[in-house]
This record gives C-alpha cells, sequence and structure tokens, in this order.
C-alpha cells in the first residue's frame, strides 16, 4: 500500500541536505536558516535573502533543485555580496524563468559578474513580466553596462554628501527663519534695539557671541512660553556692562592716578 503523496514530502531543510548529498557538496548553513519548515511554505514565500551567505559555484545546483524550483509565489530574490559567477547567475536565472515569473526584484550586487552577464541579463528582464529592478552595483561590469539597468544605484539611493548637504541647507534656513522670528517677539529685543541705538561707538564688536548664539539656539530648539527672556536680558546687560568698562578704561589717567591705582594694586 502506498503512502499518501503528502507523507513522503520531504521539507525543504530536508530537500536541500539531500540534494547537497547527491551532489557532493557541502549544506550551507546560511540557507539553511532562510528556509521554511514545509513545502506549502516555500511555494506560497515572497522574500528570500540569501546575501553575504558564501554562495559559490558549487552552491548554485542545489539552490536551484530543491528551493527555486518550488518557489513559484516569490517576488524577492537577494543574492548580493557573494561568489556567483557568470554561469551561475545564468544558471539561477533560468530557474527563475521556468519557475519564478512573479520576481519583482532580483539583486546580484557585490558578485564576480561581467558585462556578459549584463547582457544576459537585459534579455532576461524582457522575458520576465513583473520584474523591475536587477541589483548589478559592484560588479565587474563597466559603468556603461550598468547605466542600461533601470534603477540603478545612483536612482535609489542619491550620493550621501548631496543628501547631507541638502539637509543641511534645509536646517539652516528654517533654523535662520526661526530665529529670526523669535528676535521680532522676545521681550528682550526691545532692550537689544535700545543698546543699539544708545551705543556710541557702533563699530565695537558684539561681546558674547557664542553664547548669544546658544540662547537663540535654545530658543528654536526647546522654546518655552518666554523663550528664556532671562537669558537674552543677561546678555545684553553684560553686553552693555562690558562697554562701560571698555569706555572707563579708554579714559585718560592722570600720573597721580596711576600712582594711586598702582598703589591700590599692591
Amino acid at each position: 500500500m502506498c503512502c499518501p503523496a503528502h507523507m513522503t514530502q520531504l521539507s525543504p531543510k530536508d530537500e536541500y541536505t539531500r540534494a547537497c548529498t547527491k551532489l557532493g557538496c557541502h549544506v550551507n548553513s546560511h540557507l539553511m536558516r532562510e528556509l521554511p519548515d514545509t513545502l506549502e511554505a516555500l511555494i506560497a514565500v515572497k522574500k528570500l535573502d540569501f546575501s553575504r551567505s558564501m554562495l559559490g559555484r558549487s552552491d548554485v545546483e542545489p539552490l536551484v533543485q530543491a528551493i527555486l524550483f518550488h518557489c513559484s509565489g516569490l517576488q524577492v530574490l537577494n543574492l548580493s555580496q557573494n561568489y556567483l559567477t557568470d554561469d551561475s547567475i545564468v544558471q539561477i536565472c533560468e530557474a527563475l524563468l521556468a519557475h519564478t515569473l512573479l520576481l519583482v526584484s532580483l539583486d546580484l550586487s557585490n558578485n564576480p559578474i561581467s558585462n556578459k552577464t549584463g547582457r544576459y541579463l537585459l534579455r532576461f528582464m524582457e522575458s520576465m513580466p513583473a520584474l523591475r529592478f536587477v541589483g548589478v552595483q559592484k560588479t565587474l561590469m563597466n559603468d556603461s553596462m550598468m547605466r542600461l539597468f533601470p534603477h540603478s544605484s545612483k536612482a535609489l539611493c542619491p550620493p550621501v554628501a548631496e543628501h547631507r548637504a541638502s539637509t543641511l541647507s534645509t536646517a539652516v534656513t528654517v533654523a535662520t527663519s526661526n530665529i529670526s522670528s523669535i528676535m521680532k517677539t522676545s521681550p528682550s529685543s526691545s532692550l537689544r534695539e535700545a543698546t543699539k541705538d544708545d551705543n556710541p561707538h557702533p563699530s565695537q564688536k558684539t561681546q558674547w557671541p557664542a553664547l548669544e548664539t546658544l540662547w537663540r539656539a535654545a530658543a528654536v530648539a526647546a522654546p518655552t512660553h518666554n523663550n528664556y527672556s532671562s537669558l537674552g536680558t543677561l546678555i545684553s546687560s553684560m553686553r552693555i556692562r562690558i562697554q562701560e568698562v571698555s569706555e572707563v578704561q579708554q579714559l585718560p589717567v592722570s600720573s597721580g592716578d596711576s600712582k594711586k591705582q598702582t598703589q591700590q594694586s599692591y
């Protein structure tokens, strides 16, 4: 009496192990960790991440026979950062073409594949109705070949330097506008205006610039109901006090006063 078909089915892990034994290659532990426990789950799986799995030429045949052959619902396959060669990629793509027509994304970046495979992949994409992305960054392909692939690395990931510069520029613009509005509404703004008008030395440099900058930044980053007006008043008062001391120091000192000050200093 024959056993029912579902009772004789091997799990994906068992089938992969048996395929490796039959082909005389080692069992890849990275692949084993990604495999589901049942064949039904493997058929329904939508994403497989085999990146950084140390995949080489000898790993492709059991991968195709025991895994990709069943992945009819697969949409995302990540094979990046491995050691897959031109022949290996062709073998994998032929299996995908036969069994995985729903595939949307195939990442092959960081593999030693050449322009020859690049030309094959362009034809492969035309045969896959749902395929929208094939990652080929950091391979042996030249720039002209990589530009033929849609959604290149530049389109997907804008340069970090440009992104940071744009972000910094936006942040500075926002901060500047916020600080300007705070200066208009701050209770200490009238004090600063009065100090500016009464200052007999308009060319004198502003004192405590770092502290004043911190005050303005604090008012933007962590605003309060009075925008730290007490700190602003203190800064303005210190500016006035320093100005008065500077004016006194600039006054002419007689010889008698000079001797008296010298004696007092001792």
